[in-house]
């Protein structure tokens, strides 16, 4: 009869129902029920009674409550995704300050030696290099980028570098302190330029979420061995497409930046700069105003645009 209840459902219900199984709280779920049955021939044969009943009153009550549990659990889990992210960033309490130290000792020397590598091979000028050594030359230059330039800035993971890495290049680009400015800029920036913003920062969340679920999904070794590497393989992966993730989200900050920095100064009635030397000053001088305001006479305010 479930089979056949599942079938009845119009285009529309099927449609949300896939949105909704097609989600890692379903996985983790589904992985649970899997293993629970294939841990005796008697669960096996539980589960295969419960499918094939004749009424459909229990197994549609039985459905309900299951997808309750789901929605009520991913919703949970959501509310871990950023204590998840400040953790994997780096950002650890006291007592676990002595690894975070001999951590980001190991970042500055793998940092150190990448910079001498890249000045080496850049030395030896571009087009000396062998294939291989320019492939090596490239993927030090997106290491570098992905790091910190301060040593005392560093983080102690990777993950926690690329997004410092990200915040930081407006302030050495710019003068703009990104934690600061970054929130008056978002209200000016186009729709489609938000829309591309909010979807990376989602990826990034979504792959955060999907490693908490990989780590759960653990649990279930009590009924079958198989969830081990199922849940680290799927934890592993999760962290290399947060990786990625996270440096997409990175770039597309500091493009953000790049192309409309202009729209806060126009807005601010800010003196626009008018070269990269006057900007670094101005972008330092616009950041200390935005956080806390300033009492000189200096600097005036442009007047506004005529439209």
């Amino acid at each position: 009869m479930l089979p056949k209840f599942l079938e009845s459902l119009g285009d529309t219900i099927a449609k949300e129902w896939v949105a909704k199984v097609l989600t890692p709280a379903f996985v983790f779920w589904f992985g649970g029920l899997l293993s629970w049955a294939l841990h005796s021939q008697a669960n096996w044969n539980t589960l295969e009674q419960w499918l094939n009943q004749k009424t459909l009153v229990q197994p549609l009550t039985t459905l309900i409550a299951a997808l309750l549990v789901i929605a009520t659990s991913a919703i949970a889990v959501q509310q871990f995704e950023l204590p998840v992210l400040r953790l994997l960033e780096g950002y650890w309490p006291r007592w676990l300050q002595p690894l975070r130290r001999r951590l980001i000792k190991g970042q500055k020397l793998k940092a150190e030696k990448a910079e001498k590598r890249f000045q080496a091979l850049a030395n030896m000028g571009i087009e000396n290099l062998t294939p291989e050594e320019a492939d090596e030359y490239v993927q030090l230059d997106w290491q570098l980028k992905q790091t910190p330039t301060q040593s005392d800035r560093l983080m102690p993971t990777q993950l926690g570098n690329i997004l410092r890495a990200a915040e930081r290049r407006p302030l050495e680009k710019y003068g703009l302190e990104s934690v600061i400015c970054f929130p008056r800029l978002w209200l000016l920036l186009p729709t489609e330029v938000k829309t591309e913003l909010t979807e990376a920062r989602a990826r990034l969340n979504t792959m955060a979420r999907v490693l908490v679920w990989s780590i759960l999904f653990e649990v279930w070794t009590v009924w079958s061995w198989w969830a081990i590497p199922i849940g680290l393989l799927s934890a592993f992966l999760a962290y290399r497409w947060l990786l990625n993730a996270a440096a997409i989200y990175g770039d597309l900050v500091e493009s953000a930046f790049d192309l409309h920095r202009t729209a806060l100064y126009k807005t601010l009635r800010w003196k626009l700069p008018k070269t990269p030397t006057e900007e670094q000053a101005s972008g330092r001088a616009l950041t200390d105003y935005l956080w806390q305001g300033f009492t000189e006479p200096e600097p005036t305010f442009e007047e506004p645009e005529k439209k």
